[in-house]
């Protein structure tokens, strides 16, 4: 789970990248308050990415609960910003809405358990 938890880490850093090269436009005031409403939701989606790649590199149960938690508020934000204002280009969708799914469902998909490593009965 760590190779996921910095992945998670990345493209959150890139969605946070992404958030403020919008942000100035927004800042000096060329667009409408939705527009600055969806932005900010960029930047707490970003930050929630972040914080589930920080929980994944725990290797816990409860860090994975934690990311679990975290990815999901993350799809449900990029969600809301998406249709708030359609700000965001294509890849930054695309990385917004699929790796908070492709991460849960590696965190989620049932593993093989191999007899020879596992406890006896």
């Amino acid at each position: 789970m760590k190779l996921a938890g910095v992945l998670a880490v990345l493209l959150g850093l890139f969605e946070a990248v992404n958030a403020l090269t919008e942000l100035v436009p927004a800042m000096q005031g060329t667009h409408g308050g939705a527009h600055f409403a969806a932005i900010v939701l960029g930047f707490v989606a970003a930050a929630l990415l972040i914080t589930a790649g920080t929980a994944l590199f725990r290797g816990t149960l409860s860090g994975r609960h934690a990311a679990t938690i975290a990815l999901a508020a993350s799809l449900v934000t990029i969600i809301v910003a998406r249709l708030t204002h359609p700000w965001m280009s294509m890849l930054s969708q695309l990385v917004g809405i699929a790796s908070p799914l492709a991460l849960l469902a590696a965190m989620h998909w049932p593993r093989r358990i191999d007899p020879s490593t596992s406890a006896p009965s």
